[in-house]
């Protein structure tokens, strides 16, 4: 394929409540297609995600993930720009929370899974990783006006575990993929401004 013309693959991380669902919709009014949190879209058909997610959910998360690439490079080839609203590295932090809690045991195995089909080249690689960061008792405050609990992850110690491995996830296995952290109580339209020119050069 001649150079230029793969869709730029964008993937926003963050805690629940940071704005990401936001972000995606005025991406996907600038023309980017956007594949939605595989974990809501799961969650809204009765599979317990945050503070109830389970080993079975953790699974399921994980599997839908990873049926979804073939659709993610088929798009990416087209030639369309794509915004992902969280990927492996959120599912992955989800499942090892909820392994330090022993709330689910899928963690050593979806990891196990992730670290063989990231280093063979399985997993498409972003071009751009955007951190919406926002401090954790500010993502339980906007989580709380959501008035879904089915949909909510408030428990601090769980999102603290979150956190740190998301920076695991980035800094150990993927290093050689650009992470662009912006502060998420900034306006979203600042947001927005500062991925595009970020991803202006690709």
């Amino acid at each position: 394929m001649p150079a230029g013309k793969r869709g730029f693959f964008l993937v926003l991380e963050g805690l629940p409540g940071s704005g990401k669902t936001t972000i995606c919709k005025m991406l996907e009014n600038l023309g980017w297609k956007v594949f939605p949190e595989v974990a809501t879209v799961l969650g809204a058909s009765g599979v317990p995600i945050g503070d109830r997610g389970d080993t079975s959910s953790d699974y399921l998360i994980f599997i839908e993930e990873t049926r979804r690439l073939k659709e993610i490079e088929k798009t990416l080839a087209d030639g369309q720009n794509i915004v992902v609203d969280s990927y492996f590295p959120t599912d992955l932090s989800f499942a090892y929370a909820r392994y330090m809690r022993k709330q689910s045991s899928a963690y050593p195995t979806c990891l196990s899974l992730y670290i063989n089909a990231w280093t063979t080249e399985a997993i498409p690689k972003p071009d751009l990783y955007v951190y919406l960061y926002t401090p954790i008792e500010t993502a339980v405050e906007r989580q709380k006006y959501r008035n879904k609990e089915d949909f909510t992850t408030l428990n601090l110690d769980l999102l603290k575990n979150v956190d740190a491995h998301l920076r695991f996830i980035h800094e150990i296995f993927e290093k050689d993929v650009r992470v662009l952290r912006i502060d998420a109580t900034n306006k979203s339209a600042e947001i927005v401004d500062e991925i595009l020119k970020a991803a202006k050069p690709r």
